[in-house]
């Protein structure tokens, strides 16, 4: 007696479907996972950009704040204004 033997394709047919089946819900579930990853990786991409940009601003403005002082005397501004805001 033979321990297991399909009898044909009325028995293979079932456990094509099956195994099909699976593997059709398991490439839906890792694509869907690509996605749902990608989406991620995209917004802390946007983070990591969004954070550049202020840093580089915040260096920018770091730099020219410097020579500020300077250049407010050559604004038309009255000189009482310019010294009141020296002392505040």
């Amino acid at each position: 007696m033979r321990p297991f033997s399909f009898s044909g394709p009325r028995q293979f047919r079932p456990i094509f479907m099956a195994t099909m089946s699976m593997l059709s819900v398991t490439l839906a579930w890792l694509s869907w996972q690509l996605l749902v990853q990608g989406a991620q990786i995209e917004s802390q991409r946007r983070a990591e950009r969004r954070d550049a940009a202020a840093d580089l601003g915040v260096a920018i403005l770091e730099n020219d704040g410097s020579g500020t002082r300077e250049l407010l005397p050559s604004f038309p501004i009255s000189r009482t204004k310019y010294c009141a805001m020296d002392r505040g």
